[in-house]
Formats: C-alpha cells, sequence, structure tokens
C-alpha cells in the first residue's frame, strides 16, 4: 500500500472517532467540542499538506492573527510549530525532500546563534509561572523555534513552480488581514475574537479613555493597514516598473492605495517602509534615471498634497505620518513627532550611557529580567509620575524592559555590541544574497518571484537601524531571511549567480 493510501486511511479513521466523539460532545461540554474540531481540522489540513506546509509560513505571517486566548499565541506561531512537527514526521517516514548546503550566510545565523547562546548562559532565565527569581524563558522559546524553523525550511527540496505560491499566499494573508481588520473596525467585537492584529488599537484607544478624555483631533494609530501596504507595494514592484504603473489606469490605483495606506497607518516608520519598497522596486525596475524621473513627481506630489492641506486639512495620522517630508502640516502635529523623536533619543543614550539598565554592553544581559524588574515595570507602564531617570513612569518601564524603539539599542541589551556587529553584517550579507538570486533570476520567468522575496530584505537593515526595530524582528529577519533567500538559492533551475551573469553578458 503506497503512501497516499495510508494518508487517506489515516484520515477517515480519524473522522469516523471524531464524528463519534462530537458526536456526545456537543450535548455535554460545546467549549470542549469546538476544540476538538478546530484541533481535528487542523490535523487533517496538515495532512493533506504535508511537505508543502512551509507555505503557510508566508501566508501567516501576513495574516498577522493574534488569538484571543491565554498567551497571545499568532497564526505565525502556531504554523511554525505545526511545519516543525509535520517535518519531523516525514522525517521519521524518510518522506523528507531535503538538500544541506552550509554556506556564508548559514555561518552568520551560526554565529548569531551562538552570541544568544552566550548571553542565555551567562544569564539564564526560566518561566514566571515556575516561580524563577528570573523571566523571559518564553522569548527565548520563540528563538528556538523560529532557529529551527528557519533550518528546515532553508533545506527543503520543493518543486520550482511550488516558490510561485509563495507570492500568492502571501498576498492572500495580507488582504484577509485588512478586511479583517476593517470589519474589526466596524464592528469591534467581531474582529477582537478573530484576532485581527488590529486589536491594539482599540486596547489603546480603551485604555487613554480611562486615563483621560480623547482629544479628536489628536494623531492615531491604524495598524490594520500596515500589512497590505507594503506587501502590495512589493507586489506591484514585483509585476510592472512602478514607475510606468503610475500611468496606467489599473496599477496607479493600486500604487496610491498603498501609499495612502501607509500614511493613513499614523506611523512614519510604515509610510517610510512603503516608500523604500518602491524606491527598490524602481532600481530594479527602471534604474537610476527611473528613480531620479519618480523623484521630480514625488517632489511635485508633495507640493499638491500641502496644497490641498492647506485648504481642506488631511486627517490628523496621515499627516503624522508626513511630518517627516516637507509640507504645510500642521505644527501640533509637527511637535508630537518631534516630541517623539525626542523622548526616545533620551531613553538610547540613557540605556548607553549608564549602569542603570543594561549591566554588560560588551555581551549583553540576555533576554529575560529579573521579578523585581518585572514588577517594577508593570507598575509603572500606566503612571504619569516622574521616574528616576528623568524619563514619565509609562518610559521607564519600557526601559526597564528593554523595549528602547531601536535595534541596535535593543540588541546591544540582549547580546552586546558583539551580537550587534554580528547581526549586522548578517543582515548585510543577506541583502548581497537577496539581490544575487533577484539578478540570477532576470529575464526569466522566476524574476517577480526573486524581486518579491528579497525586496524587504534590500531595506531592512536601514529601516532597523535608524526608524525603528528590535532584537526580535532583527533576528527574525536574519533567520527567515536567510531560510528563504537558501529556498530560491537551492530550488529554482537556473545556473547559479556566477556562472549565469557569465553565460549571459547582455544582461544590465
Amino acid at each position: 500500500m503506497d503512501s497516499s493510501k495510508i494518508k487517506l486511511a489515516i484520515i477517515f479513521m480519524l473522522a469516523l472517532f471524531g464524528a463519534l466523539y462530537l458526536g456526545i460532545a456537543a450535548a455535554t461540554a460545546q467549549i470542549e467540542a469546538v476544540l476538538w474540531v478546530v484541533g481535528g481540522l487542523g490535523l487533517t489540513f496538515c495532512l493533506v499538506m504535508g511537505r508543502r506546509m512551509w507555505l503557510m509560513l508566508p501566508f501567516t505571517s501576513s495574516l498577522g492573527l493574534v488569538l484571543p486566548i491565554s498567551g497571545n499565541f499568532s497564526s505565525h506561531l502556531l504554523a511554525q510549530t505545526a511545519f516543525i512537527g509535520m517535518c519531523l514526521v516525514l522525517f521519521l517516514m524518510r518522506k523528507l525532500p531535503m538538500r544541506i548546503k552550509f554556506g556564508e550566510m548559514e555561518f552568520w545565523c551560526l554565529l548569531f546563534l551562538l552570541c544568544v547562546t552566550q548571553a542565555y548562559m551567562r544569564n539564564p532565565v526560566g518561566l514566571n509561572i515556575f516561580g524563577s527569581s528570573t523571566v523571559g524563558g518564553k522569548p527565548y522559546a520563540l528563538f528556538i523555534i523560529t532557529v529551527v524553523t528557519a533550518s528546515l525550511v532553508s533545506i527543503q527540496s520543493v518543486p520550482p513552480k511550488e516558490l510561485v505560491w509563495f507570492v500568492r499566499l502571501t498576498m492572500l494573508g495580507a488582504w484577509l488581514n485588512f478586511s479583517f481588520g476593517a470589519l474589526g473596525k466596524v464592528f469591534p467585537g467581531i474582529g477582537y475574537y478573530m484576532g485581527a492584529s488590529f486589536a491594539t488599537d482599540v486596547a489603546q484607544e480603551t485604555n487613554l479613555s480611562k486615563r483621560h478624555a480623547v482629544d479628536e483631533g489628536q494623531a492615531g494609530r491604524v495598524s490594520f493597514v500596515r500589512q497590505i501596504s507594503t506587501d502590495l507595494a512589493a507586489w506591484v514592484c514585483c509585476k510592472v516598473p512602478p514607475l510606468k504603473a503610475c500611468f496606467h489606469p489599473l496599477w496607479a490605483p493600486l500604487i496610491g492605495f498603498t501609499l495612502l495606506a501607509g500614511a493613513f497607518s499614523g506611523f512614519r516608520s510604515q509610510f517610510a517602509a512603503v516608500a523604500l519598497t518602491y524606491v527598490v522596486g524602481i532600481l530594479y525596475r527602471g534604474g537610476l534615471r527611473h528613480l531620479i524621473l519618480s523623484s521630480l513627481i514625488v517632489s511635485a506630489g508633495l507640493v499638491l498634497l500641502g496644497l490641498v492641506n492647506l485648504v481642506h486639512p488631511l486627517p490628523p495620522n496621515v499627516q503624522r505620518s508626513l511630518t517627516m517630508l516637507p509640507g504645510t502640516w500642521e505644527e501640533r502635529y509637527k511637535d508630537d513627532t518631534q516630541q517623539s523623536t525626542d523622548w526616545r533619543i533620551q531613553m538610547w543614550i540613557d540605556a548607553l550611557s549608564s549602569n542603570r539598565y543594561i549591566q554588560n554592553r560588551t555581551l549583553g544581559d540576555g533576554l529575560g529580567m529579573t521579578l523585581e524588574q518585572l514588577e517594577k515595570a508593570n507598575a509603572l507602564r500606566d503612571s504619569a509620575a516622574v521616574g528616576a531617570g528623568g524619563l514619565d513612569m509609562h518610559r521607564e518601564s519600557m526601559m526597564i524592559a528593554g523595549d528602547y524603539h531601536s535595534g541596535p539599542v535593543q540588541t546591544i541589551r540582549t547580546v552586546g555590541y558583539l551580537g550587534l556587529v554580528v547581526l549586522m553584517i548578517g543582515l548585510t550579507r543577506l541583502a548581497v544574497h537577496a539581490h544575487r538570486q533577484i539578478m540570477r533570476c532576470r529575464d526569466t520567468e522566476w524574476y517577480s518571484v526573486a524581486l518579491f522575496v528579497g525586496n524587504v530584505y534590500l531595506w531592512y537593515l536601514l529601516s532597523w537601524t535608524f526608524i525603528i526595530g528590535s532584537f526580535s524582528t532583527g533576528a527574525t529577519m536574519l533567520l527567515m531571511g536567510t531560510a528563504f533567500i537558501k529556498l530560491l538559492e537551492n530550488n529554482l533551475p537556473l545556473p547559479a549567480y556566477g556562472r549565469r551573469l557569465r553565460e549571459a553578458p547582455s544582461i544590465t
């Protein structure tokens, strides 16, 4: 009997026993029955996907759902654990297609893993539920899961046509994320139980209303438009030259939508991410000439937008996102962003100039903290008083927890200057390898896939260093970015990067 028949037999038996159990449980334990249904459907889905389970990683990453249960488990975390479990099953059955290669990027990832390991060994942590004197075991567990997931993805041997689904499923997840978020804005209760990422907006509004009256003219934040803005921008870039798309009746509205979504989010960093995505797309699709022409068009657009803002002021969150650009933005929004920048810089100075928050800046303090620090941070989070470091208590709690709104500073706290150097070199080399895969695929049917996958890795280090970032996002980008770039490198039916350019010298 072949493996497909065995799989069908297992699914049939599970369905039979599941139907019998649920028929009894539906009348006596309805919540338990629902959980069993969800678990059964998940198990069946994993069995059906088989070795293609890796495709759920880009989908759930862009889907961005956080389940409304204790622990804040995300859809991506569940997909990672399911993927690891499925790979283990296939490996034991000797059905896991692998292609193991140890190259430069694997070296940098291994070196970074050693930096995290030494930080943990010097500052071991446990879990709060076990009464440990130091807590922070969960971040390490999530890091280990990411390491294992990235390792398994990087050695996957997949059919080349399957790589196209990376783009399709990423966009499907982004549109679902946007749809759930929009629905949740209209019906907050429904959106909360769907677990869409916009739930943070609802929580912020609730907390603000408890502390003081909400200013209707205050620039807010809208999270559910963030994912679709960058993913859709990357998709446009991988399909058509962005400059030409600006004059196309079908593509131009999509570009306008991504820019509007990035601005409407209220996050300057998000608008910058959309802009950087288009810069990369313009350079690869049209070169420096297209970039210069695009800059002229953007300048004219800013002048027009400034005139519109004088006649009819733009929404507060849009103005806040655009304050980094010249324009007629209201002073209160410019002051708001300047204050935000000032207190962040002050946090960085305090963190790096004293031992109050970071004990060992050379090797790092790890991902954990003492119970005393945790309790103090929680107690200070909602306070409006001034802390010992000269910051208000809420920001003081962020300092204690290591939430500096800066990728380099938080990385120094976690793995020190040593780990920061390794991570930044790794991200730099990741950008180089992403560029090589894009150039390797030029003038082939795989060019759009390579450009979509590699776009973010080309500008991420700039954003992570100078705009906003964290240790976890930088680490995830290095590990998973390496995995997906290796997936292209190992499975695209093309000559290697250097050999392909020698065989096709006319490519520019």
